[in-house]
């Protein structure tokens, strides 16, 4: 984690400030270790593409649908923070 930065939870997030608080921090994600790789804005919602400690990437997907993921910039910061390790 950063520390000294100042987070404005009032505030939707950019897709900026995301990247500089999220990219390359190493996340859990279904019990395995995994760091964020990228974030792709499509419209007003974010995909989330993952690098496992292998070096493959994926998108981040919905375990019943098997299809990606989109998240609100809000839901997005919400979550990652609580998958950082």
């Amino acid at each position: 984690q950063r520390i000294g930065d100042t987070i404005d939870f009032s505030k939707t997030p950019t897709l900026k400030e995301l990247e500089k608080r999220f990219l390359n921090q190493t996340v859990i994600i279904a019990n395995k270790e995994e760091k964020i790789y990228e974030f792709m804005a499509l419209n007003n919602a974010l995909s989330i593409k993952v690098q496992s400690l292998k070096g493959e990437i994926r998108s981040v997907i919905d375990t019943n649908t098997q299809k990606e993921m989109l998240f609100s910039f809000e839901r997005c910061q919400e979550l990652l923070f609580k998958m950082l390790k």
